[in-house]
């Protein structure tokens, strides 16, 4: 079932009208492919593009608050490590890769005066964390992956950082599909309505007035029918029904 109900104006959003905007995912898997070149500083992992050297130089030189440069680059590294699967195959963390990318990921959730590029590391390494935990076997002590409570700690800081810097954040659209699609490949990994309301806000402050609608109709059509499947928590409540009112009214 397609995303967005009205295909005819699916040009509009940037899509073929022969591909619909859908967050279902069935063709599309997200890749955990680490595009080897780090002399271009590029990641491309679950779908996100991650500038590993580029954006920690950038993030440095932004960082007006007098955060410890020399503690971040440490973190920047360690995460690159983390990140590349040539290095870390799936199935390969030992238990101080699990530490570390433990406390990275959730230093990033929390971290003060993030920038987009923390955010977008941040969902990354997630990615890559539940790809590991679903090879190496799911364990109590790391059940909080699969958690909806972390996640939308991690949205809440994407949200957070899209009200500062715009549209340098991942696209919401393209978050939204990115977790659905890891749910589908790792069916323990939950998100719940909390997750897309705050979707929802972001998509209503960065699309224009005719696309927020389509795409915010199209979403609460993908939570009812999520929830129809048996996933109740993903019923709709009266925050996103009068957050897609909301992008009507504003149409």
């Amino acid at each position: 079932m397609s995303l967005c109900p009205r295909l005819a104006r699916a040009s509009r959003l940037g899509v073929s009208r022969a591909t619909p905007l859908a967050f279902h995912s069935h063709r599309r898997e997200i890749t955990c492919t680490c595009v080897s070149s780090l002399a271009r500083g590029r990641i491309d992992y679950g779908g996100l593009s991650v500038y590993s050297k580029a954006s920690t130089q950038s993030r440095q030189r932004e960082d007006s608050k007098g955060n410890n440069q020399e503690g971040q680059a440490q973190v920047d590294k360690k995460i690159d490590l983390l990140l590349n699967e040539r290095l870390h195959p799936l199935g390969s963390y030992t238990t101080k890769d699990w530490s570390e990318g433990s406390k990275i990921l959730k230093y990033l959730a929390h971290k003060k005066d993030a920038m987009p590029d923390d955010v977008t590391l941040g969902f990354s390494l997630l990615v890559r964390m539940v790809k590991e935990h679903s090879v190496t076997g799911v364990t109590a002590k790391r059940k909080w992956l699969y958690k909806s409570t972390f996640l939308n700690k991690l949205v809440k800081q994407w949200r957070n950082v899209a009200k500062k810097r715009g549209k340098e954040v991942i696209d919401p659209v393209k978050l939204g599909k990115m977790l659905e699609g890891l749910s589908k490949q790792v069916p323990e990994f939950k998100y719940d309505k909390a997750t897309f309301s705050m979707i929802m806000d972001v998509i209503l402050r960065q699309k224009s007035p005719q696309e927020a609608p389509i795409v915010a109709e199209s979403l609460l059509n993908f939570l009812k029918e999520e929830a129809h499947k048996g996933r109740p928590e993903l019923k709709p409540d009266h925050v996103i029904w009068t957050q897609v009112l909301k992008a009507w009214s504003n149409s």
